[in-house]
This record gives C-alpha cells, sequence and structure tokens, in this order.
C-alpha cells in the first residue's frame, strides 16, 4: 500500500522525490542551526527558574522525590499497562545520556523510569510471577497513582512537619504540571456527571447540563481565565479569599468539563441499545446499569477523545501566563524581559516546544497503551 502510494507512477516518484529533498533539506538546515548557531545559555543558565521558578532551594529535595516517585511509578507502569515499542530501546539510552549531561539527578530520573519498565515488564512476563500478579497489581497501581497527588501536594506546600511554602513561590514547569494534574483530575468526574445529566430522563438536571455545556462552549477560555482571577475575587463574601492557583484549577475544570461531556455523551450514545433493553429485563436497578454496563463501555469508548481533551487542556494550562501566573510560559517571559537573553527567543522556545511536545506525545501513549489493554 505505502509502495503504491508513494512510487507507483512517475507522477507518484517525482512528487515523493521532492518531498524527501525538502524534507532533508529542512532537517540538515535544523540540525546546523541547532548544533552551530543556536546558544543555549539561555536554557542552561534559566533552567532551575524554568522548572520550579523561585522555590526555596534548600527544598528542593521534595521535588526531587516527587519527580524520583512519579517516574519509577510510570515506568512500572507502563511495564506492567503498555506495548512494546521498537523505539523506546532506541531512544532511553540516549535520553539519559543528555539527561545526565544536564543534571547528574536528571539522569537518575531517566534510571528509574527506564527502571520501572524493566521491572513492570519483568513481572507481566515471568511465567511464575505474572499469574500471581495479575488480580491485584493493576488496582494496586491505580492506588499508588491516586495516592501520589494528596503526597505530592503536602510535599510541595508543606506543612505537617514540613516548612510550609507559600504558593507564590510554585512556579514554572511546577505549577504546569499541577495545573494539569489537579484539572484533569477534576475534569473527569464533572464530565461524567454533566454528560449522565444530559442523558437524564428529569427535565431539570437534563435542562441544567445542556444550559451550562452550551454556554460553556461558547465562551472563550481566556474570557474564563480573566472572570476566575479579576472578577470572582469581587463578587466574593467579604472575608472569602481563594488563592489564584485555585481560581486557574477551577476556571479550566469550569471550561474543559463543558467539551469532556459532549465526549463521554457520545461514547454512551455508541453503546449497543440492546444492552439498555437486555438490563431492564434482568430487572436491574438504573444506578448499576449505569455503573456496571453502560458507562465501563461508554469510557472505554470515548477514550481517543477524552485522551485528545486532556492533552489540549494541558497545553491550555500556558494561558494561566497572561492572568499573571508564573507557569512554564510566564517563566519563559521573565527570561527573555533580561536584557542579555533579548534576542534568543528561538532557542527558548523551541526549549519548550520540546518539553510541551514530549509531555503531550507521553499522554499520548499512555491513552494509546490503556486503549490496547481494554480492548484485549
Amino acid at each position: 500500500m505505502l509502495y503504491r502510494s508513494l512510487w507507483q507512477g512517475w507522477g507518484n516518484r517525482l512528487l515523493t522525490l521532492i518531498c524527501l529533498v525538502l524534507l532533508a533539506a529542512i532537517a540538515l538546515g535544523l540540525g546546523h542551526w541547532i548544533t552551530a548557531i543556536a546558544q543555549w545559555q539561555v536554557v542552561t543558565t534559566n533552567l532551575a527558574f524554568l522548572t520550579v521558578g523561585f522555590y526555596p532551594p534548600e527544598q528542593w529535595w521534595r521535588l526531587w522525590l516527587i519527580a524520583w516517585s512519579t517516574l519509577a511509578l510510570a515506568g512500572c507502569s507502563w511495564g506492567w499497562w503498555g506495548q512494546r515499542q521498537w523505539w523506546a530501546g532506541v531512544l532511553a539510552p540516549i535520553a539519559i545520556l543528555l539527561a545526565a549531561r544536564v543534571h547528574p539527578a536528571w539522569g537518575g530520573c531517566g534510571l528509574l523510569l527506564c527502571g520501572g519498565v524493566v521491572v513492570g515488564r519483568w513481572l507481566r512476563r515471568s511465567p511464575q510471577i505474572s499469574p500471581l500478579m495479575l488480580p491485584w497489581l493493576s488496582p494496586l497501581l491505580a492506588g499508588l497513582w491516586g495516592a501520589l497527588v494528596p503526597l505530592s501536594l503536602w510535599l510541595i506546600g508543606g506543612g505537617w512537619g514540613l516548612v510550609a511554602v507559600p504558593k507564590e513561590q510554585w512556579n514554572g514547569l511546577l505549577l504546569t504540571m499541577l495545573l494539569a494534574v489537579l484539572s484533569i483530575g477534576a475534569t473527569l468526574p464533572l464530565g461524567i456527571l454533566l454528560a449522565l445529566g444530559r442523558q437524564s430522563s428529569l427535565p431539570v438536571f437534563r435542562g441544567a447540563a445542556i444550559l451550562y455545556i452550551e454556554f460553556v462552549r461558547g465562551v472563550p477560555l481566556v474570557g474564563v481565565l480573566f472572570v476566575a482571577q479579576v472578577m470572582l475575587p469581587l463578587i466574593l463574601p467579604s472575608g472569602w479569599t481563594v488563592d489564584r492557583i485555585t481560581r486557574a484549577v477551577v476556571a479550566l475544570v469550569f471550561f474543559s468539563a463543558a467539551y469532556l461531556a459532549e465526549n463521554v455523551r457520545s461514547g454512551i450514545q455508541a453503546v449497543p441499545r440492546g444492552q439498555w433493553e437486555a438490563s431492564r429485563a434482568l430487572g436491574l436497578p438504573l444506578p448499576f446499569i449505569w455503573g456496571l454496563i453502560v458507562l465501563p463501555q461508554a469510557l472505554r469508548i470515548a477514550i481517543p477523545a477524552m485522551a485528545t481533551q486532556f492533552i489540549a487542556l494541558f497545553k491550555d494550562t500556558s494561558l494561566v501566563a497572561i492572568a499573571g501566573l508564573i507557569d512554564l510560559m510566564g517563566a519563559a517571559r521573565s527570561v527573555l524581559a533580561q536584557p542579555e537573553f533579548l534576542d534568543r527567543a528561538p532557542e527558548l522556545y523551541g526549549f519548550l516546544a520540546l518539553v510541551y511536545g514530549g509531555l503531550c506525545f507521553m499522554l499520548s501513549q499512555g491513552s494509546k497503551a490503556l486503549e490496547l489493554r481494554q480492548n484485549s
């Protein structure tokens, strides 16, 4: 099929050769710029500020602990749930070496990730251990992921035996990841509830869900962020204060839940009607029909659309920079405001593109692995 599309006939051959020449010219030019022209001091000098912002250096061990735990758990999860990819064995050593050149602790992160993959793959493939692990390792991994969120919030914010770090010092990539994790975690249940409300037979619930979804889908995210950051403090009762990070998370969840609700609703409508009829014929209560039969199938169908929405939500976190928060994009803007780095925007934005692209790629691969796991 690929040969017929690209090389059959003189017209296809000519177009293929032209495209190959153009791609080679672009690749050579980009490689020459990366290796000979670009000045990466703007990234290396400001790497700490781009990643953690004004977080106190003496407390960085908390962030390293979170990073190591997350990567080890991610590697084990990928080894247990994911599919083997040929490119992973090629890129993993290269990524570890590059990370180690930037900082030894970053190399340790890469080693933990790869080590977790090896452990997860070994548990999955070992004929003596895999049958014993199969019933309980997946719920255990899911529980560890759920416990990692409050543990990370405690380590970042402090309290309960740790030195408290004000939220004004949560900046850079740390803030971006925090906004993404909290927003995605809160968007999923709210989107499911809205989808169920839109499918409800009660006019009050159905009308409220439709009104919410259609109104939010007609409003830009920038407007929602400005309302949350500027207008919300004005309308709150006297004495009530909500920090800016919480307001940003509420705005992101408020916006993205409407779109996720439509993704879930499409999955619900794709469930065969016979499933409903069989459930009713068996006399199952309505909560059991939704929770045990309809929703599991609907969510499985909607995994690709939901993953796309979560990736878009992760990229939309960069918009909080225009509302005054110093996330990764806001930190980059602060770096470019320094006189010695005024003309280094291509290098810095290239680094940001690499970070956002790599994280979004991992999200897409995780959703693909989950989809294959559910369909197997």
